[in-house]
């Protein structure tokens, strides 16, 4: 008769089941996302086109945001120096993208007396103007599919060329699938012809 203790056996029912069932083999059998969903990989890693066609293929769920900015005129003539900004923020993912930041880094040769936010579909949203000059909104989830925009009113104050940088930044609640559309800049040259 073999005695063993229960302690004994917990334990070794939690190594056979690790080593029969590593995470790499539970999540591959749960439609094979998590491995795919890692967006740490090495730094040749540069083929998103395929990281998203495969979880697209899959069935995966992901979320992924995309930063545009545009300004309304380019040249602008100094006699007549108000333009715009607008920043359109997509969710492109087939998820909710949740608790991101958007940055709009803006050029120090324009004054931007204020701002306007279309919510589109965004919820949770905060924005304000920062000591550096720079706009950020933060938003609480953004469903797949949906937008939002921020038009951003300037006047030029220089005769010169300046260029504003739009940034997405994801907050640690989870992921973004494609860097490459993280952010965008709009140039606008101010003239005196």
């Amino acid at each position: 008769m073999i005695l063993f203790s229960a302690k004994k056996f917990y334990v070794l029912v939690i190594l056979v089941v690790a080593v029969l069932f590593p995470a790499g083999i539970a999540s591959a059998q749960n439609g094979n996302c998590d491995g795919i969903l890692n967006t740490n990989h090495s730094s040749d890693w540069n083929n998103w086109d395929s990281l998203i066609q495969r979880l697209r293929s899959r069935g995966c769920a992901y979320a992924d945001v995309g930063v545009t900015i545009f300004a309304s005129g380019n040249p602008i003539h100094f006699q007549f120096p108000d333009f715009t900004y607008t920043i359109i923020i997509d969710s492109t993912g087939t998820t909710t993208a949740n608790d991101f930041e958007v940055t709009v880094a803006m050029p120090a040769e324009v004054d931007w007396p204020f701002f306007d936010v279309d919510l589109g579909g965004a919820n949770g949203i905060a924005c304000g103007r920062t000591l550096a000059n720079n706009l950020v909104c933060t938003v609480g989830s953004l469903p797949a599919g949906s937008h939002m925009s921020i038009t951003i009113h300037a006047t030029a104050l220089f005769v010169r060329t300046f260029t504003a940088t739009a940034t997405f930044t994801q907050l640690p609640s989870n992921g973004d699938v494609d860097p490459r559309n993280n952010s965008a800049s709009a140039t606008v040259t101010v003239s005196l012809d």
